[in-house]
């Protein structure tokens, strides 16, 4: 039998040359809150906790003619005309919203955790779907991402489809779906 030493914790830090991390020389700065990333009335909360968003709304599109002054006209003296205004007809579209969105349950804010949200970045980074930095931060390209991603599947939204994080491994999955 033979015996083999024991290194204790202080023996096997002077043995691999550890050195104490020092402290960092500048404050790592904060995260924003999240709540702030999201727009106000974006995310509608229920009594039981739940969180819903809207899908974009259907839209339609109008064309509207107009008369649009060329150059206007020139007058004399005697406040007649001497040379007639110019007008040109023009149309353009408009588009309106029709109705509302598709109401769905999505993540309620405190939900979208700079962690999370990392993890939804390199999820969405995978898929192809986010080609932008994993920052942690719900901004608009992460939420341009979102929605690409979703609105094939009916979901045309920045906030993520409570069904789709969890297919993307974002939350966990809820017993009962099980």
């Amino acid at each position: 039998m033979t015996l083999r030493p024991i290194l204790t914790a202080p023996l096997l830090c002077a043995a691999l040359a550890c050195t104490p991390v020092p402290p960092p020389s500048e404050p790592v700065p904060a995260l924003p809150p999240v709540q702030n990333l999201i727009t106000d009335g974006e995310i509608e909360t229920t009594v039981s906790g739940q969180c819903f968003a809207r899908t974009a709304p259907p839209t339609r599109t109008r064309i509207i003619e107009e008369q649009v002054l060329v150059t206007p006209g020139i007058r004399g003296d005697d406040g007649t005309f001497t040379s007639p205004p110019i007008f040109r007809n023009q149309t353009r579209p408009v588009t309106e919203p029709i109705g509302e969105g598709t109401r769905f349950e999505t993540l309620c804010p405190p939900e979208y955790t700079p962690e999370r949200v990392a993890t939804l970045q390199r999820a969405l980074k995978a898929r192809l779907a986010y080609n932008g930095p994993i920052t942690s931060v719900l901004d608009a390209g992460t939420r341009a991402a979102i929605q690409a991603f979703q609105a094939p599947q009916g979901f045309d939204s920045p906030l993520i489809q409570r069904g789709i994080a969890e297919t993307l491994g974002i939350v966990s999955l809820d017993r009962a779906s099980l």
